[in-house]
Protein backbone atom coordinates (compact mmCIF):
# COMPACT_ATOMS: atom_id res chain seq x y z
CA UNK A 1 0.00 0.00 0.00
CA UNK A 2 2.60 2.34 0.88
CA UNK A 3 5.04 1.83 -2.05
CA UNK A 4 1.47 2.91 -4.38
CA UNK A 5 1.41 6.01 -2.23
CA UNK A 6 1.71 8.68 -4.04
CA UNK A 7 3.27 11.38 -1.35
CA UNK A 8 5.80 8.90 0.17
CA UNK A 9 8.48 10.23 -2.38
CA UNK A 10 7.56 14.33 -1.58
CA UNK A 11 7.10 13.84 2.37
CA UNK A 12 10.94 12.22 1.90
CA UNK A 13 12.38 15.69 0.56
CA UNK A 14 10.57 17.70 2.83
CA UNK A 15 10.96 15.68 5.88
CA UNK A 16 14.20 14.08 5.71
CA UNK A 17 15.74 16.79 3.08
CA UNK A 18 14.84 19.45 4.17
CA UNK A 19 13.00 20.92 0.69
CA UNK A 20 10.44 23.75 0.82
CA UNK A 21 7.01 21.79 2.14
CA UNK A 22 4.16 23.61 0.22
CA UNK A 23 3.45 21.18 -2.37
CA UNK A 24 3.51 19.00 -0.31
CA UNK A 25 0.88 20.85 1.86
CA UNK A 26 -1.22 21.21 -0.89
CA UNK A 27 -1.47 18.01 -1.59
CA UNK A 28 -2.38 16.57 1.84
CA UNK A 29 -4.97 19.65 2.21
CA UNK A 30 -6.92 20.03 -0.88
CA UNK A 31 -9.79 21.19 -0.56
CA UNK A 32 -11.65 17.84 -1.58
CA UNK A 33 -10.13 16.12 1.12
CA UNK A 34 -11.70 15.11 4.10
CA UNK A 35 -10.82 15.73 8.27
CA UNK A 36 -10.09 12.89 8.80
CA UNK A 37 -8.31 11.68 5.14
CA UNK A 38 -5.61 14.06 5.99
CA UNK A 39 -5.01 12.52 9.40
CA UNK A 40 -4.69 9.41 7.83
CA UNK A 41 -2.50 10.44 5.19
CA UNK A 42 0.14 12.19 7.90
CA UNK A 43 0.32 9.18 9.66
CA UNK A 44 0.66 6.64 6.71
CA UNK A 45 3.51 8.91 5.28
CA UNK A 46 5.13 9.09 8.62
CA UNK A 47 5.05 5.39 8.97
CA UNK A 48 6.52 5.32 5.54
CA UNK A 49 8.76 7.72 5.62
CA UNK A 50 10.56 7.05 8.96
CA UNK A 51 9.06 3.42 10.15
CA UNK A 52 10.76 1.84 13.23
CA UNK A 53 13.74 4.32 13.08
CA UNK A 54 11.73 6.89 15.24
CA UNK A 55 11.94 4.33 18.57
CA UNK A 56 16.28 3.74 18.03
CA UNK A 57 17.20 7.54 16.44
CA UNK A 58 16.76 10.74 18.19
CA UNK A 59 17.25 12.28 15.16
CA UNK A 60 14.16 10.15 13.11
CA UNK A 61 12.35 10.96 16.34
CA UNK A 62 12.75 14.81 16.46
CA UNK A 63 12.38 14.68 12.78
CA UNK A 64 8.95 13.04 12.92
CA UNK A 65 7.97 15.14 15.69
CA UNK A 66 8.88 18.23 13.95
CA UNK A 67 6.89 16.71 10.48
CA UNK A 68 3.68 15.67 12.45
CA UNK A 69 3.52 19.05 14.10
CA UNK A 70 3.93 21.25 11.39
CA UNK A 71 1.68 19.34 9.11
CA UNK A 72 -0.89 19.48 12.47
CA UNK A 73 -0.42 23.59 12.63
CA UNK A 74 -0.64 23.90 8.74
CA UNK A 75 -4.20 22.01 9.04
CA UNK A 76 -5.49 24.11 11.58
CA UNK A 77 -4.61 26.98 9.46
CA UNK A 78 -7.17 25.71 7.20
CA UNK A 79 -9.52 24.91 9.99
CA UNK A 80 -9.29 21.35 9.52
CA UNK A 81 -8.68 20.52 12.94
CA UNK A 82 -11.64 18.44 13.90
CA UNK A 83 -11.16 15.78 16.45
CA UNK A 84 -11.85 12.11 16.29
CA UNK A 85 -10.99 11.02 19.37
CA UNK A 86 -13.06 7.70 18.31
CA UNK A 87 -10.04 6.66 16.42
CA UNK A 88 -8.41 6.68 19.98
CA UNK A 89 -10.92 4.63 21.61
CA UNK A 90 -11.45 2.17 18.25
CA UNK A 91 -7.98 2.15 16.14
CA UNK A 92 -8.53 1.98 12.62
CA UNK A 93 -6.48 -0.84 11.17
CA UNK A 94 -3.69 1.02 9.59
CA UNK A 95 -2.79 2.33 12.67
CA UNK A 96 -2.83 -1.03 14.55
CA UNK A 97 -0.59 -2.03 12.22
CA UNK A 98 1.95 0.42 12.95
CA UNK A 99 3.18 1.52 15.89
CA UNK A 100 4.81 4.87 14.31
CA UNK A 101 0.98 5.61 12.76
CA UNK A 102 -0.54 5.03 15.78
CA UNK A 103 2.16 7.35 17.38
CA UNK A 104 1.30 9.71 14.69
CA UNK A 105 -2.97 9.74 15.68
CA UNK A 106 -1.81 10.38 18.88
CA UNK A 107 0.70 13.51 18.63
CA UNK A 108 -2.28 14.91 16.09
CA UNK A 109 -4.81 15.03 18.73
CA UNK A 110 -2.56 15.92 21.64
CA UNK A 111 -1.17 19.10 19.15
CA UNK A 112 -4.59 20.03 18.03
CA UNK A 113 -5.57 20.13 21.50
CA UNK A 114 -2.34 21.93 22.65
CA UNK A 115 -3.26 24.50 19.96
CA UNK A 116 -6.49 25.21 20.86
CA UNK A 117 -5.53 26.04 24.63
CA UNK A 118 -7.72 22.95 25.87
CA UNK A 119 -5.91 21.11 28.67
CA UNK A 120 -8.98 18.56 29.53
CA UNK A 121 -8.66 17.69 25.49
CA UNK A 122 -5.04 17.21 26.48
CA UNK A 123 -5.72 14.92 29.66
CA UNK A 124 -8.48 12.60 28.02
CA UNK A 125 -6.41 12.09 24.41
CA UNK A 126 -3.67 10.73 27.25
CA UNK A 127 -5.81 8.74 29.00
CA UNK A 128 -7.65 7.37 26.11
CA UNK A 129 -4.71 6.45 24.23
CA UNK A 130 -1.71 3.90 24.37
CA UNK A 131 1.84 5.14 26.29
CA UNK A 132 4.01 2.58 25.14
CA UNK A 133 4.11 4.44 21.31
CA UNK A 134 4.79 7.89 23.21
CA UNK A 135 7.96 6.98 24.40
CA UNK A 136 12.06 7.07 23.31
CA UNK A 137 14.94 6.24 25.23
CA UNK A 138 18.52 5.41 24.27
CA UNK A 139 21.90 6.00 25.71
CA UNK A 140 22.03 10.11 25.48
CA UNK A 141 18.23 10.99 26.28
CA UNK A 142 14.84 9.72 27.89
CA UNK A 143 11.70 11.59 26.08
CA UNK A 144 8.59 10.60 27.60
CA UNK A 145 5.74 12.73 25.57
CA UNK A 146 2.98 11.11 27.92
CA UNK A 147 4.59 13.49 30.75
CA UNK A 148 5.57 16.04 28.72
CA UNK A 149 2.34 16.65 27.17
CA UNK A 150 0.66 16.08 30.79
CA UNK A 151 2.75 18.57 32.58
CA UNK A 152 2.08 21.21 29.59
CA UNK A 153 -1.85 20.79 30.63
CA UNK A 154 -1.09 20.92 34.54
CA UNK A 155 0.69 24.39 33.61
CA UNK A 156 -1.51 25.45 31.16
CA UNK A 157 -5.04 24.52 33.65
CA UNK A 158 -2.83 27.25 36.68
CA UNK A 159 -1.69 23.98 38.44
CA UNK A 160 1.59 24.47 40.18
CA UNK A 161 4.31 21.78 39.93
CA UNK A 162 7.70 21.04 41.02
CA UNK A 163 10.10 22.38 39.01
CA UNK A 164 11.89 19.37 38.80
CA UNK A 165 9.29 17.45 37.44
CA UNK A 166 9.29 19.57 34.08
CA UNK A 167 13.02 19.10 33.85
CA UNK A 168 12.38 15.27 34.65
CA UNK A 169 9.53 15.43 31.60
CA UNK A 170 12.00 15.99 28.79
CA UNK A 171 14.83 13.71 30.18
CA UNK A 172 16.99 16.55 31.76
CA UNK A 173 17.16 16.25 35.46
CA UNK A 174 17.55 19.25 37.32
CA UNK A 175 20.99 20.17 38.74
CA UNK A 176 22.38 23.25 41.07
CA UNK A 177 22.43 26.57 39.29
CA UNK A 178 20.87 27.55 35.85
CA UNK A 179 24.28 26.90 34.14
CA UNK A 180 24.01 23.61 34.16
CA UNK A 181 20.00 23.35 33.58
CA UNK A 182 20.64 25.03 30.88
CA UNK A 183 23.48 22.27 29.92
CA UNK A 184 21.75 19.57 30.46
CA UNK A 185 19.00 21.05 27.97
CA UNK A 186 21.16 20.88 24.86
CA UNK A 187 20.16 17.01 23.72
CA UNK A 188 16.40 17.97 24.42
CA UNK A 189 14.53 17.87 20.86
CA UNK A 190 14.25 21.81 20.02
CA UNK A 191 9.78 21.46 19.58
CA UNK A 192 10.12 19.75 23.09
CA UNK A 193 12.04 22.81 24.20
CA UNK A 194 9.20 25.02 22.64
CA UNK A 195 6.40 22.40 23.82
CA UNK A 196 7.61 22.87 27.13
CA UNK A 197 8.75 26.63 27.07
CA UNK A 198 5.39 27.49 26.15
CA UNK A 199 3.75 25.64 28.89
CA UNK A 200 5.99 27.45 31.54
CA UNK A 201 4.95 30.46 29.49
CA UNK A 202 1.08 29.95 29.79
CA UNK A 203 1.40 29.73 33.59
CA UNK A 204 -0.85 32.41 34.98
CA UNK A 205 1.16 33.53 37.89
CA UNK A 206 4.59 34.97 38.34
CA UNK A 207 6.38 31.26 39.17
CA UNK A 208 9.17 29.66 36.67
CA UNK A 209 10.89 32.87 35.71
CA UNK A 210 14.29 31.20 35.94
CA UNK A 211 12.56 27.34 34.10
CA UNK A 212 11.68 29.75 31.19
CA UNK A 213 15.28 31.57 30.98
CA UNK A 214 16.95 28.10 31.03
CA UNK A 215 14.96 26.77 28.08
CA UNK A 216 14.77 29.82 26.13
CA UNK A 217 18.40 30.28 26.90
CA UNK A 218 19.03 26.74 25.49
CA UNK A 219 17.19 27.23 22.56
CA UNK A 220 19.31 30.30 21.58
CA UNK A 221 22.48 28.64 22.51
CA UNK A 222 22.09 25.12 21.02
CA UNK A 223 20.04 26.04 17.92
CA UNK A 224 19.32 29.35 17.16
CA UNK A 225 20.50 32.76 18.47
CA UNK A 226 17.58 34.55 16.10
CA UNK A 227 14.59 32.48 17.24
CA UNK A 228 12.47 35.42 17.79
CA UNK A 229 9.87 32.99 19.69
CA UNK A 230 12.98 32.36 22.67
CA UNK A 231 13.54 35.98 22.90
CA UNK A 232 10.10 36.49 23.50
CA UNK A 233 9.43 34.08 26.14
CA UNK A 234 13.37 34.77 27.21
CA UNK A 235 11.41 38.11 28.15
CA UNK A 236 8.77 36.89 30.34
CA UNK A 237 10.97 34.97 32.24
CA UNK A 238 13.28 38.24 33.24
CA UNK A 239 9.59 39.82 33.28
CA UNK A 240 8.85 37.29 35.84
CA UNK A 241 12.03 37.35 38.20
CA UNK A 242 11.46 41.36 38.38
CA UNK A 243 7.50 40.57 39.35
CA UNK A 244 8.88 38.75 42.26
CA UNK A 245 11.82 40.82 42.88
CA UNK A 246 14.46 37.92 42.76
CA UNK A 247 17.82 37.50 44.10
CA UNK A 248 20.83 39.22 41.91
CA UNK A 249 22.12 36.59 39.45
CA UNK A 250 24.69 36.11 37.21
CA UNK A 251 23.28 35.72 33.79
CA UNK A 252 24.41 33.11 32.27
CA UNK A 253 23.18 34.15 28.39
CA UNK A 254 23.54 38.04 28.15
CA UNK A 255 27.22 37.55 30.46
CA UNK A 256 26.71 40.03 32.90
CA UNK A 257 25.19 40.29 36.78
CA UNK A 258 21.83 41.22 36.90
CA UNK A 259 21.16 43.25 40.09
CA UNK A 260 18.41 44.48 41.00
CA UNK A 261 14.42 44.93 39.78
CA UNK A 262 15.25 47.04 37.38
CA UNK A 263 18.05 45.18 36.15
CA UNK A 264 15.07 42.36 35.38
CA UNK A 265 13.13 45.17 33.43
CA UNK A 266 15.82 46.24 31.28
CA UNK A 267 16.50 42.29 30.43
CA UNK A 268 13.16 41.78 29.70
CA UNK A 269 13.02 45.50 27.62
CA UNK A 270 16.03 44.08 25.92
CA UNK A 271 14.84 40.55 24.78
CA UNK A 272 11.25 41.79 23.36
CA UNK A 273 13.23 43.89 21.12
CA UNK A 274 15.44 41.31 20.18
CA UNK A 275 12.14 39.22 19.14
CA UNK A 276 11.50 42.03 17.24
CA UNK A 277 14.55 42.25 15.43
CA UNK A 278 14.31 39.00 14.44
CA UNK A 279 10.63 38.47 13.33
CA UNK A 280 9.90 37.50 9.44
CA UNK A 281 9.13 40.38 7.14
CA UNK A 282 5.75 39.13 6.79
CA UNK A 283 4.80 38.47 10.28
CA UNK A 284 2.97 41.54 11.01
CA UNK A 285 0.32 40.44 13.43
CA UNK A 286 3.41 38.63 15.41
CA UNK A 287 4.96 42.11 15.27
CA UNK A 288 2.21 44.19 16.89
CA UNK A 289 1.78 41.62 19.76
CA UNK A 290 5.48 42.24 20.51
CA UNK A 291 5.46 46.04 20.25
CA UNK A 292 2.00 46.01 22.81
CA UNK A 293 4.06 43.60 25.18
CA UNK A 294 7.30 45.90 25.03
CA UNK A 295 4.74 49.00 26.02
CA UNK A 296 3.35 46.38 28.97
CA UNK A 297 6.68 45.65 30.17
CA UNK A 298 8.44 49.51 30.05
CA UNK A 299 4.57 50.65 31.67
CA UNK A 300 5.08 47.99 34.64
CA UNK A 301 8.77 49.12 34.91
CA UNK A 302 8.01 52.84 35.19
CA UNK A 303 4.87 51.70 37.15
CA UNK A 304 7.22 49.78 39.87
CA UNK A 305 9.67 52.54 40.11
CA UNK A 306 7.11 55.23 40.47
CA UNK A 307 5.81 52.38 43.57
CA UNK A 308 8.90 51.95 44.64
CA UNK A 309 10.21 55.40 44.94
CA UNK A 310 7.00 56.36 46.65
CA UNK A 311 7.85 53.85 49.37
CA UNK A 312 11.55 54.43 49.87
CA UNK A 313 10.71 58.33 50.25
CA UNK A 314 7.74 57.52 52.65
CA UNK A 315 10.19 54.92 54.62
CA UNK A 316 12.95 57.63 54.79
CA UNK A 317 10.28 60.38 56.58
CA UNK A 318 8.96 58.03 58.82
CA UNK A 319 12.40 56.50 59.65
CA UNK A 320 13.37 59.92 60.18
CA UNK A 321 10.24 60.40 62.50
CA UNK A 322 11.28 57.26 64.16
CA UNK A 323 14.62 58.12 65.11
CA UNK A 324 13.23 61.46 66.12
CA UNK A 325 10.51 60.69 68.51
CA UNK A 326 13.27 57.87 69.98
CA UNK A 327 15.71 60.86 70.67
CA UNK A 328 12.84 62.72 72.17
CA UNK A 329 12.19 60.33 73.99
CA UNK A 330 15.72 59.28 75.21
CA UNK A 331 15.60 62.73 76.43
CA UNK A 332 12.63 63.19 78.12
CA UNK A 333 14.05 59.75 79.86
CA UNK A 334 17.32 61.52 81.04
CA UNK A 335 14.97 64.78 81.87
CA UNK A 336 13.24 62.76 84.09
CA UNK A 337 16.51 60.70 85.38
CA UNK A 338 18.04 64.52 85.98
CA UNK A 339 14.86 65.88 87.72
CA UNK A 340 15.01 63.22 90.17
CA UNK A 341 18.37 64.09 91.16
CA UNK A 342 17.71 67.33 91.84
CA UNK A 343 14.71 66.75 94.06
CA UNK A 344 17.20 64.49 95.53
CA UNK A 345 19.76 67.04 96.12
CA UNK A 346 16.68 69.60 97.59
CA UNK A 347 15.83 66.69 100.11
CA UNK A 348 19.31 66.59 101.23
CA UNK A 349 19.97 70.23 101.78
CA UNK A 350 16.51 69.96 103.95
CA UNK A 351 17.87 67.11 105.73
CA UNK A 352 21.27 68.64 106.32
CA UNK A 353 19.34 72.06 107.50
CA UNK A 354 17.61 69.85 109.91
CA UNK A 355 20.56 67.75 110.65
CA UNK A 356 22.56 71.38 111.17
CA UNK A 357 19.44 72.16 113.61
CA UNK A 358 19.36 69.88 116.09
CA UNK A 359 23.56 69.68 116.12
CA UNK A 360 23.01 73.48 117.17
CA UNK A 361 20.64 72.67 119.63
CA UNK A 362 23.06 71.23 121.92
CA UNK A 363 25.65 74.18 122.23
CA UNK A 364 24.09 76.30 124.90
CA UNK A 365 26.86 79.21 124.91
CA UNK A 366 25.65 80.13 121.57
CA UNK A 367 22.98 83.03 121.83
CA UNK A 368 19.90 83.48 119.96
CA UNK A 369 21.52 85.58 117.21
CA UNK A 370 24.17 83.56 116.41
CA UNK A 371 22.31 80.71 116.34
CA UNK A 372 20.09 82.35 113.90
CA UNK A 373 23.09 83.25 111.25
CA UNK A 374 24.15 79.71 111.84
CA UNK A 375 20.96 78.19 110.55
CA UNK A 376 20.81 80.95 107.79
CA UNK A 377 24.00 80.66 106.00
CA UNK A 378 24.13 76.86 106.40
CA UNK A 379 20.98 76.93 104.56
CA UNK A 380 22.39 79.61 101.96
CA UNK A 381 24.99 76.92 101.60
CA UNK A 382 22.75 73.95 100.89
CA UNK A 383 20.77 76.37 99.17
CA UNK A 384 23.44 77.09 96.76
CA UNK A 385 24.40 73.50 96.31
CA UNK A 386 20.71 72.75 95.53
CA UNK A 387 21.04 76.01 92.83
CA UNK A 388 24.09 74.01 91.51
CA UNK A 389 23.23 70.69 90.88
CA UNK A 390 20.32 71.67 88.64
CA UNK A 391 22.77 74.30 87.07
CA UNK A 392 24.99 71.15 86.14
CA UNK A 393 21.61 69.00 85.24
CA UNK A 394 20.17 71.40 82.56
CA UNK A 395 23.49 73.21 81.08
CA UNK A 396 22.94 70.72 77.98
CA UNK A 397 19.66 69.57 78.32
CA UNK A 398 16.12 71.47 76.87
CA UNK A 399 13.69 68.83 76.73
CA UNK A 400 10.42 69.08 76.94
CA UNK A 401 7.76 68.01 79.89
CA UNK A 402 7.58 64.67 79.83
CA UNK A 403 3.56 63.48 78.08
CA UNK A 404 4.16 59.60 77.74
CA UNK A 405 0.70 59.14 76.78
CA UNK A 406 1.07 61.26 73.80
CA UNK A 407 4.60 60.00 72.85
CA UNK A 408 2.87 55.97 72.51
CA UNK A 409 -0.06 57.44 70.63
CA UNK A 410 2.28 59.10 67.79
CA UNK A 411 4.45 55.83 68.07
CA UNK A 412 1.53 53.54 67.41
CA UNK A 413 0.11 55.71 64.24
CA UNK A 414 3.86 55.65 63.07
CA UNK A 415 3.67 51.43 63.36
CA UNK A 416 0.31 52.14 61.44
CA UNK A 417 1.52 54.07 58.68
CA UNK A 418 4.76 51.63 58.29
CA UNK A 419 1.97 48.65 58.05
CA UNK A 420 0.44 50.61 55.52
CA UNK A 421 3.71 51.03 53.47
CA UNK A 422 4.16 47.54 53.33
CA UNK A 423 0.75 46.45 52.53
CA UNK A 424 0.51 48.69 49.57
CA UNK A 425 3.92 47.78 48.36
CA UNK A 426 2.73 44.41 48.41
CA UNK A 427 -0.22 45.08 46.51
CA UNK A 428 1.86 46.66 43.70
CA UNK A 429 4.22 43.95 43.41
CA UNK A 430 1.01 41.47 42.69
CA UNK A 431 -0.60 44.11 40.34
Amino acid sequence: MLDRFPLVEEAQRVWIGGEHPDRLFAALFDSDVADADWKQQVCVLADAVFGETVYREIDAFEAMFNAVTDATWKARERCLGEHNEEWLRLLPEWARQSRTAEFALILIELQLHRFNFDHDGIRRVLDMANDAPLRFHNLSVTVNLNQVFLTFARLLSGRRIDPQHVFDAVGAPLSDGNEHAVSQLEQVPLKLKHLMLHGLWLYPDTEYGEQILAFSEAILRYHSPNDYIAHYRRAEGYRRMAAIEAAPRSDVFSGHRVRSRDDFYAEALHSVQMAIKNLPADATALHGEFVSYRMMIATERQVQNSIQGRVDAELAHVGAEVERMSERIEAESRNSLLRSIEILSVFLAVIGVLSFNISLAGLEQIGTFERFGLILTTGVILGAFSWMVHVAVYRHTHAEPVVMKTRRKQIRELQQRIAALEERTKIGCDG
